[in-house]
């Protein structure tokens, strides 16, 4: 199973009225468990650089079903996790990516790039909440 696109379109849509209520341009982007792009969207001014973040930041979320900034503190304390997780140009481990679920069962993922990272996490959990 995954996302369907019209959760992942209203998700994006929550995603970019928060960054809008709170003045920070934002790149949201939905992926399935893959890492494909489902939906996405960036605010005006928001650069095409954003949108790649959040998609890796989303593709990290799904890989490891947990959010970004929780893959962040698991590594840092894995001495050999670590350098191989930070290396791989395919994800980013910023805040800003948590996984989306059905039950248990990751089915895909929200990136949110644009703002400091803890603004994106921020942005993100409120759209998903």
């Amino acid at each position: 199973m995954s996302i369907k696109t019209d959760a992942a379109l209203a998700i994006v849509g929550k995603a970019l009225a928060a960054g809008k209520d709170q003045s920070c341009s934002i790149a949201a982007v939905v992926t399935d468990i893959s890492g494909n792009i489902v939906a996405a969207a960036r605010m005006d001014g928001v650069g095409h650089i954003n949108t790649e973040v959040a998609r890796k930041k989303a593709l990290a979320a799904a890989n490891f079903g947990m959010p970004t900034s929780d893959v962040v503190e698991a590594v840092s304390r894995d001495p050999f996790a670590k350098p191989v997780v930070m290396a791989d140009p395919n994800i980013n481990i910023l805040p800003g990516g948590i996984p989306i679920k059905d039950g248990d069962k990751t089915i895909g993922a929200l990136g949110i790039a644009g703002g400091h990272y803890l603004q994106d996490r921020a942005i993100a959990e409120f759209a998903m909440g």
